[in-house]
């Protein structure tokens, strides 16, 4: 195999509760992820020099590709060279998880096409040492995160829901929103397992009713647009809105794919980034 192209899914945060400051610095937090449709493309060929290629400027350094590159090369034994491009659809620094979705595509696809025969343990290893949101991407579907984002569970399949999902237009760094965090909205009790429960009865009103992101209160202090976004999805027919991450995307869940594409004809003028999507069933990629 000499080129390979893989999915690299955004994900959204149905519930997202920031449970403690580690002494490490980091936060513990407890979540459960989606993925949806929406997605990046990593488009992998064997070259005769590396190359990394992408449609968006993305600081080379700060890149997850470029560090999962770094981190196979000084771990294995690869003498390769490959020519990658990356296609982003998913807005940088959005909330989406778009830069730790195309590091675990990578992983995969280099695991394929270097013949590396990594199992998926390791792969989640791996990941863990890249971001620690690329463990998730590495599983895909709906899952259970908790601790710093390194202990993922598979859990109850959420199904095909419709959702519109909003992007400002401007980036917010996750290190900026957890500096945002007031006192106040650190330490409550996880809403995990009670989402986890509805998830399981799959009553998709109930499951848009508690929505839930700890970032939300101190993020929409500082960008009242995002309060807006919430708003105009609900005002156009969304069971309810919340920010996904660290934001400041807003998604909307809707009853049926109807109601959304009328929200989404409505809604695709008004701000930068307007997508209509629906919820991944598995990973795909």
């Amino acid at each position: 195999m000499d080129e390979i192209k893989i999915e690299a899914p955004a994900k959204i945060n149905l519930c997202l509760d920031i449970l403690k400051k580690l002494d490490d610095g980091y936060h513990e937090i407890e979540s459960i992820i989606q993925q949806v449709d929406l997605c990046d493309t990593i488009k992998i060929k064997k070259s005769d020099s590396l190359k990394i290629n992408c449609n968006e400027k993305i600081p080379l350094k700060e890149n997850l590709v470029y560090k999962t590159i770094k981190l196979l090369k000084e771990n294995f034994d690869i003498d390769t060279d490959l020519e990658i491009t990356v296609e982003k659809e998913i807005p940088l620094a959005a909330g989406l998880g778009g830069g730790s979705s195309d590091a675990a595509a990578l992983l995969k696809g280099l695991n394929s096409i270097l013949n590396l025969n990594l199992s998926g343990d390791k792969l989640i290893e791996i990941g863990s040492k890249i971001g620690m949101d690329v463990p998730f991407s590495i599983i895909g579907g709906t899952c259970c995160v908790k601790g710093k984002g390194e202990k993922v569970e598979k859990i109850s399949s959420l199904g095909r829901i419709t959702i519109v999902l909003i992007n400002p237009g401007f980036e917010l760094k996750t290190k900026q929103a957890y500096e945002n965090l007031g006192l106040d909205d650190v330490g409550k009790k996880a809403s995990s397992e009670k989402m986890l429960k509805l998830i399981k009865r799959g009553d998709i009103r109930e499951i848009a009713g508690n929505l839930h992101n700890d970032f939300e209160l101190s993020t929409i202090k500082k960008y009242p647009i995002i309060h807006e976004m919430k708003a105009n999805l609900i005002k156009n027919g969304a069971l309810n809105a919340v920010m996904s991450g660290s934001g400041p995307s807003v998604f909307g869940i809707f009853e049926n794919e109807e109601r959304a594409k009328v929200a989404y004809e409505n809604l695709k003028d008004q701000y930068e980034h307007v997508f209509l999507t629906k919820t991944r069933i598995q990973n795909e990629g």
